[in-house]
């Protein structure tokens, strides 16, 4: 609450030869039984009321409504704040649930700021270090929106950049007359006004946030606001910018495994990646999209790892395998999984998608002979793709099938091996 101007209003009313009360209750708004009596409440209905007792009767109406509004003003300034605590609480919880890699952190906050400010468009310029003179756009809302993305501007020769430079924020009422403006995107949008916020993590400077084009220009309180809500949503980007740096270590680390791993095996160089290709295929024909396809993907490339306990003679043996080797090379799905389960960062659904892609759609696959749907999603999507892209590989012991061949083999064994929904996807990802 505003005290200056409680104290001024109240100062005022003494003068006036009233009592002034201030209590926390949960009143609704109106007046109280004594019509004399006058009674504010904020439009919230939250606990800040101010009750005002001994108004005389014949006090001039016009003076009391001014009285009125002197006390809602006092509760407006309560309002403000628990208005931008709402904000930044929903800001958070938005952004917390949007998928943790940057870009989607990135378009999270954008939705979230625009809607605060009221403007046309927003942008989000990301700094990286490996093009140290620019600031590359990693996402865009309205105006520009899927003309700029990806696309670089020069830090010395922008209102980004600028906002960048001087680590503050900026708002410019005439933004093409301005010779900070950077001209390179007018041919996708015309630019009115602008507020440039940088976007600050614990150490640096992480980036920029545009808005664009609020019809009536935008204030200094809505500098202020956004500047406070980009101070949160800072923490938030860092820790998604970080994660996902994570992610691709651990997958670069986890792929090159993988190549060393194919590159033992005659004719299995680039599996892993052909799988994983079209798995995410089958996954988006299912619906799968964010971090379900990102986990699937990774799946879908390390699927085989365990078969880094398997020795080279039985991975390259041309003719049938024995029943004790056979038995040797199913333990590869163990092996996968307890090598997985050791990274606390790899997902729970990517270890069991290693150990069960082997399951079979009537239960006669292994390790635990799953049927139907008891076998987890990714599992099944692998399954097929593995045997699908095998099967049009050349290997050792026959060449490869054409694609049409193999095509109909797993549509004969639709229902029986593979889930008959995953055979309709991948009829429908080969037609293109």
């Amino acid at each position: 609450m505003d005290q200056e101007l409680l104290r001024t209003s109240v100062e005022y009313l003494f003068k006036q030869g009233l009592t002034v009360y201030i209590k926390q209750s949960k009143h609704e708004f109106g007046k109280r039984g004594d019509p004399a009596d006058l009674l504010i409440q904020d439009k919230f209905g939250a606990d800040s009321v101010i009750e005002v007792y001994g108004i005389p009767q014949d006090l001039d109406l016009g003076l009391l409504m001014s009285l009125k509004m002197l006390l809602e003003r006092c509760v407006g300034s309560v309002d403000k704040v628990k208005d931008e605590q709402r904000l930044l609480a929903q800001l958070i919880s938005n952004m917390g649930s949007a998928d943790s890699d940057p870009k989607s952190v990135a378009e999270s906050m954008q939705v979230e700021l625009l809607k605060t400010v009221g403007a046309d468009a927003a942008a989000f310029f990301l700094f990286e270090e490996t093009n140290p003179d620019r600031l590359i756009c990693i996402s865009a809302k309205g105006g520009a929106e899927g003309k700029i993305e990806g696309k670089e501007i020069p830090i010395e020769g922008s209102l980004a950049g600028l906002a960048y430079q001087t680590n503050q924020p900026i708002l410019i009422a005439d933004t093409i007359s301005h010779p900070k403006h950077y001209h390179g995107f007018d041919i996708y949008y015309k630019t009115e006004n602008i507020v440039a916020i940088p976007i600050k993590g614990k150490y640096k400077i992480l980036g920029v946030v545009e808005l664009v084009n609020k019809p009536k220009g935008f204030s200094i309180e809505d500098l202020v606001l956004l500047t406070q809500l980009a101070s949160t949503a800072g923490i938030i980007l860092e820790n998604a910018i970080v994660q996902h740096q994570f992610e691709v270590l651990l997958e670069d680390a986890l792929a090159a495994l993988v190549e060393a791993l194919n590159s033992r095996t005659k004719g299995a160089q680039q599996h892993s990646q052909r799988v994983r290709e079209l798995s995410t295929k089958l996954g988006k024909c299912l619906g799968l999209d964010g971090e379900e396809l990102k986990s699937l993907g990774l799946a879908a490339l390390i699927f085989d790892v365990g078969k880094i306990g398997v020795s080279d003679k039985i991975l390259n043996k041309t003719s049938s395998l024995t029943p004790e080797e056979y038995e040797e090379v199913k333990k590869h799905v163990f092996h996968g999984a307890e090598i997985l389960s050791q990274v606390e960062e790899i997902p729970q659904q990517v270890i069991d998608a290693v150990l069960h892609h082997h399951e079979r759609w009537n239960g006669g696959g292994y390790p635990e002979g799953l049927s139907k749907t008891e076998i987890p999603l990714f599992a099944r999507i692998i399954g097929i793709a593995d045997v699908f892209c095998a099967l049009t590989e050349d290997r050792p012991y026959r060449r490869a099938m054409a694609k049409a061949e193999a095509m109909d083999y797993t549509k004969r064994e639709s229902g029986r091996l593979f889930d008959p929904d995953l055979v309709r996807c991948l009829e429908e990802v080969e037609r293109g």
